[in-house]
This record gives C-alpha cells, sequence and structure tokens, in this order.
C-alpha cells in the first residue's frame, strides 16, 4: 500500500516562531574550525523540534553539539496539510566562520 505524498513546503511556509542562536564553541574557535553542519529535523504538528538528524558536517563535534543544542530549541508555527497541523521533516544549515556569529540557512526539503 502506497503512503499518501504530503506536498512539501516551500521556505517561507515553515516561518520560525523561536529562535536559538547556535553557540561558538571557545575551543573550535581556538583552534580555527569554520564550515558547515546540516541537519534534518523533525518538526512536529504544534510547531517544535522533536529530533535532529546529522546529515552532513564540516566542523567539529564541538560546533555540531552546538548547532543540535539551539535547533533542538526552535519552534515553528504549524505546517498545515489540508488545513490541519502535521508533522514535517526540514534541512536546516548552520555555517560557522570566525570573526562572525553562526549563521543559519534552510535548504532545499527531504
Amino acid at each position: 500500500r502506497l503512503e499518501r505524498s504530503r506536498p512539501q513546503p516551500t521556505s517561507d511556509e515553515i516561518v520560525i516562531t523561536s529562535f536559538v542562536p547556535p553557540t561558538y564553541p571557545q575551543a573550535s574557535l581556538d583552534s580555527g574550525v569554520e564550515g558547515v553542519v546540516v541537519f534534518r529535523l523533525h518538526v512536529t504538528k504544534r510547531g517544535t523540534v522533536s529530533r535532529a538528524w546529522l546529515l552532513s558536517s564540516e566542523v567539529d563535534p564541538a560546533c555540531e553539539m552546538a548547532a543540535d543544542a539551539a535547533l533542538s530549541q526552535w519552534t515553528f508555527l504549524p505546517y498545515l496539510v489540508d488545513g490541519r497541523p502535521a508533522d514535517i521533516l526540514i534541512d536546516q544549515r548552520v555555517r560557522f566562520q570566525i570573526g562572525r556569529p553562526p549563521t543559519t540557512r534552510r535548504t532545499s526539503r527531504p
């Protein structure tokens, strides 16, 4: 039996309501670690992040953990399918660059 396919949102359909910025770990700064980490987030129909999977990383484990800790605290407006809240998966990038606070950007949806 085939599962009903849900429409995938565009970036403006997923609205962050509570943003917690990642903290750049001091040891990573001291070591000159820079790069991007990408997580897949399971956003529940209530708009909370229930799980985050590491998809790719150019940074050290300390930056990965900092990004995971921040992303897990984010909240979103519920994503609607046929007018009803639904769970959704989104991919989220976090860039760590020395001299700048970590930045985030949504990538293509899964």
